[in-house]
């Protein structure tokens, strides 16, 4: 959500609220969650203390589009590290893995600049975690700026409009590779991904030689 690891827990509040607007909850609900972070043991109860309570927003009706004003109480039943719960998912959620506790599995979470990989059991411990920078955000960046440079009748018509990484991170994640949903004005980026990811895969082996060297 930010660059400054400290706004996670100065805007947690907030991008939790930003949700339940999309999500369009009813008035009066009691909400309990569970939350995680890069680092629970220094956020920890900073988050606690801006997210749990009761809470007054404003947004927009996803329908009428007039305001509506809501009322949201948030209970935090725990702080977890970061990758808590893609675990949880894989264990316990739809798509759940069969794993007895003496087994093991790794999940593999591509954020916007970190890879975090997780070793856990079938019990939900953790083995091993490992992070390392460098996330899918540059890719993402690197194929919008070049639909922004597409030359195409439509694209020409809408040259002022910068295109957005996060609409391209969407493209991809549904298999679609499209960015936007409009069935008019969707544009399919396979080519752009195929160049980009090419150019960032010849980036890192030029710098695996050059580290090897």
């Amino acid at each position: 959500m930010h660059e400054d690891k400290a706004k996670k827990a100065e805007l947690a509040l907030e991008s939790i609220l930003a949700d339940l607007a999309v999500l369009n909850i009813p008035n009066g609900v009691k909400l309990s969650i569970s939350l995680s972070n890069h680092n629970p043991e220094r956020w920890a109860t900073e988050i606690k203390r801006r997210v749990e309570g009761t809470h007054t927003f404003e947004h927009l009706h996803p329908v009428t589009r007039s305001i509506v004003t809501k009322t949201v109480e948030i209970v935090v039943t725990g702080i977890y590290p970061e990758g808590f719960g893609s675990i949880a998912h894989c264990l316990f959620g739809e798509a759940s893995l069969v794993l007895d506790p003496s087994e093991l599995a790794i999940a593999l979470d591509i954020g916007s600049s970190t890879w975090l990989i997780t070793v856990f059991n079938g019990s939900g411990a953790v083995i091993d975690r490992h992070l390392i920078e460098g996330g899918a955000g540059e890719l993402h960046t690197m194929i919008a700026e070049a639909l922004d440079k597409r030359n195409d009748r439509v694209s020409l018509l809408s040259r002022d409009v910068k295109h957005s990484p996060s609409l391209i991170n969407q493209g991809i994640l549904d298999g679609t590779f499209t960015y936007g949903g409009n069935a008019l004005t969707g544009k399919n980026f396979q080519a752009e991904y195929s160049e980009c990811l090419g150019a960032i895969r010849c980036l890192v082996n030029h710098g695996n030689q050059s580290v090897h060297n």
